[in-house]
């Protein structure tokens, strides 16, 4: 059984979309890699169904497991679902493969928090 059983129930991901729709990779185009950390791609992807532009984090469980970092992964999907302020990105769905965790957040340009703030 995989390490994300249940880590990603989208029960409590973006509760103003119209609908409850079930989306997989396939349900994403991808536009660009943004970025590339320890365990982890984030991609800019456009959803085929809607036209809209999201950012795409897979975390590949192989590299969670090995990193011993599955509570933080676990953390953060939660944290992205409950947090509603302007300032964290919203997270839209969470769902999961056999090997991989899929988070996809809306879209913000511009780099993030970290590059920002070593520019200063």
């Amino acid at each position: 059984m995989s390490m994300f059983a249940g880590l990603a129930d989208d029960d409590d991901t973006d509760e103003d979309y119209e609908e409850k729709e079930e989306v997989s990779p396939e349900s994403f185009e991808v536009l660009s890699l943004l970025g590339r950390g320890g365990y982890a791609e984030v991609f800019a992807v456009r959803h085929k169904k809607s036209g809209q532009i999201y950012s795409l984090k897979v975390q590949e469980e192989s590299s969670i497991e090995e990193r011993k970092i599955a509570k933080f992964a676990w953390r953060e999907r939660h944290a992205l679902a409950a947090v509603q302020s302007p300032y964290v990105v919203h997270l839209r769905w969470a769902f999961a493969s056999r090997s991989k965790l899929y988070l996809v957040t809306e879209f913000c340009q511009g780099g993030d928090l970290f590059y920002h703030m070593n520019m200063r």
